[in-house]
């Protein structure tokens, strides 16, 4: 299966080209989206604002810094879907919890066929049978029926299984239980991390990976390139607007 747009009801559509992605939503004044060019001329990645074919560019990324930028962010952008993150030692979660239910990381055979099955559902959701669209909108018919048959083929072991199961996994996903309330685990190797939930807000997760000053900034460009992009003299002024640079130092 080969999609290369995808709807999350109004919030987020993505599409996906062979030299860039583009995105937008109903967080963007209507008309607008974002454009991300991979750079295989320029080398550089760059985010634009992009509206009828009128850019603004807000930021860039020269591809020799890709990696130290991603190896830098990654882990932030990760541990900032996390809410209220904890290490702990095994000792200490066996004193607090004593059954684990596993997300991820109990049974890889039939965590690659329920990825498989996945697939399968999502073919069901093209916005055709020629298309390369698929459309994820809660309210649709097509998408609680996508849901109902996911339970229905589902051949992952939910149930609740002994804490101490989780020493013997490299890397699992799970909840942790006990009589007073629940909490997530994320276990690599012999690292252990506790959490509260997942923050959903994706503007405050970058915000958390790469600071409030940056955020601000990408925000500021976002605001001025929208007012730049539906001036009447856009043509003479674009040249003056140049992105700013992310890198490590």
């Amino acid at each position: 299966m080969i999609i290369n747009r995808i709807y999350l009801n109004k919030s987020l559509w993505i599409t996906f080209q062979p030299d860039k992605l583009i995105f937008g939503g109903d967080f963007l004044k209507e008309g607008f989206h974002f454009t991300l060019p991979y750079g295989v001329k320029s080398k550089m990645v760059d985010l634009h604002i992009t509206k009828d074919n009128r850019h603004y560019p807000i930021f860039f990324i020269r591809h020799e810094n890709l990696l130290p930028v991603f190896t830098f962010l990654a882990p932030r952008i990760y541990s900032s879907f996390a809410i209220n993150p904890k290490f702990e030692s095994f000792e200490t979660l066996s004193n607090n919890f004593n059954k684990v239910v596993y997300l991820q990381g109990l049974d890889k055979e039939n965590e690659n066929k329920f990825g498989e099955e996945i697939e399968n559902q999502l073919i069901k959701l093209k916005t055709s049978p020629e298309s390369k669209k698929i459309r994820i909108d809660e309210d649709k018919p097509e998408f609680k029926k996508f849901t109902e048959n996911l339970k229905l083929n589902n051949s992952l072991d939910f149930s609740e299984k002994e804490l101490s199961t989780i020493k013997d996994k490299d890397e699992c996903v799970c909840f942790l239980i006990n009589d007073n309330n629940n909490s997530l685990l994320y276990k690599k190797g012999n690292t252990y991390i506790v959490f509260d939930s997942f923050e959903l807000d994706l503007k405050k997760v970058i915000q958390n990976a790469v600071g409030e000053n940056i955020m601000n900034l990408i925000q500021e460009r976002i605001e001025e390139g929208i007012q730049v992009i539906e001036s009447d003299n856009f043509e003479n002024i674009i040249d003056d607007y140049r992105p700013f640079e992310i890198m490590i130092k």
